[in-house]
Formats: structure tokens, C-alpha cells, sequence
């Protein structure tokens, strides 16, 4: 395992666990709207460093070492951090966005810097066969972007559930964006299995974010 995957993994485990037995790591480090509006902008950071509880944690984090692995393989240990963090910010941006005028509003996890490395890895390689439990056979990557996008998009229409949809959306975006841009001969040689997802998220981002009930 490359040292820095090894690192991120380590620290989201470690302030993970500090979070859950201390309610005060908790408090200080949690995505809270009201008071990154006040001012308190490393939460922006933080929150993707603490998880709600074991379950959410163990699934990011495989997901992480899963696609983290992958994605070293076809860049480098400082591109994987670039887009871990890019995803992270991004992620929680649009969150800050979709939800800025709900003080209510908290969240935590590393779903957006998860979901950046995710999508980046599609752009390397869209063919890959992933698999979802409990289903028997691999989706190829690219049709699970889509059915990701279409999920995402719903979860924050309803906002009936505690699952940093947005977060979701706006990592996956930062995360295939930024890779593509990045790495154009290996976009380009996909490109028609990586616009399917990227067509779905243009279109159903304009519908979602531009004719609003």
C-alpha cells in the first residue's frame, strides 16, 4: 500500500475513533452550516475526517483502499492526495452551497474526497467491473456513475435521510473533472463510456439546480 493512502486511511481512523468516544472532538470538527457561516472554515477540512459511526467509517475506508489502490496504479501518490483533498473541498463546497441558508444543517464524513477518487477512476479506466453487495455480478464502472449520479440527485431532492448527498455529488464531479483534465490522452481514449456519466450529471444538475418546484 502506497505510504500515502496508508496515511489518509490512518488519520481518518484515528480522529474517527477520538470522535466517537469524545463529544468534543465531535463538536469542533463537524460540518456545522451556522457556524462555517460565523467563520470557522477548517470545518470544511475536519469533517472529512470523522465519521458518524463504525459502519460509515469501515465502508468509506474500504472504498478508499479499494479505488485508492487503483487509481496510484494509474497516476502517482501525489495526484491521489491532490484529488483526495480536492474532492473533500469540493464536496463540502457544494454542500455549503445547496444548503447555505439551513443553520440546522451538520454533516461528517469522507464520502466527497471517497467519491473524487471513485470518479477519477473511471476516467482511467470506465470498463472496470465493479461489484455491489448484494448483487452477484460487476457493474461496469460506467454505468455505476450513472446510476451514482441519479441516486445522488435524488437523495437531495427528497432530504429524508442523513447521507451527505451533496458531498457525494460534488466529489465525484471534482474528482472525474479534475482527472480528466489532467490526464487527456487516457480521457480522450475513454471518452465514450466517461461522457455517459458526465452527460447524466449535466443534464440532471441543470433539471435539479435550474427548475426547482
Amino acid at each position: 500500500m502506497s505510504s500515502v493512502l496508508l496515511a489518509i486511511i490512518t488519520a481518518n481512523l484515528l480522529l474517527s475513533f477520538a470522535a466517537f468516544y469524545d463529544e468534543n472532538i465531535r463538536e469542533r470538527c463537524i460540518f456545522d452550516i451556522a457556524k462555517i457561516r460565523r467563520g470557522d472554515h477548517v470545518r470544511m477540512l475536519s469533517s472529512g475526517f470523522i465519521h458518524g459511526d463504525f459502519f460509515h467509517l469501515f465502508f468509506n475506508m474500504y472504498a478508499l483502499y479499494l479505488f485508492g489502490t487503483q487509481f496510484i496504479y494509474f497516476s502517482s501518490p501525489l495526484f491521489f492526495a491532490v484529488i483526495y483533498f480536492v474532492g473533500l473541498l469540493a464536496g463540502n463546497l457544494l454542500t455549503l452551497l445547496v444548503h447555505q441558508n439551513d443553520y440546522t444543517y451538520r454533516a461528517l464524513g469522507a464520502s466527497g474526497a471517497v467519491s473524487s477518487v471513485v470518479f477519477g477512476s473511471v476516467v482511467f479506466d470506465p470498463q472496470q467491473e465493479i461489484m455491489i453487495f448484494p448483487i452477484p455480478f460487476g457493474i461496469p464502472a460506467y454505468i455505476f456513475g450513472l446510476i451514482f449520479l441519479l441516486y445522488s440527485l435524488y437523495g437531495i431532492k427528497a432530504a429524508n435521510d442523513n447521507i451527505g448527498h451533496t458531498a457525494h455529488l460534488g466529489g465525484a464531479a471534482a474528482g472525474y473533472l479534475f482527472t480528466a483534465i489532467s490526464y487527456k490522452t487516457t480521457f480522450l481514449a475513454a471518452l465514450p463510456y466517461t461522457l455517459v456519466p458526465a452527460a447524466a450529471f449535466l443534464v440532471l444538475g441543470i433539471y435539479h439546480f435550474g427548475f426547482k418546484k
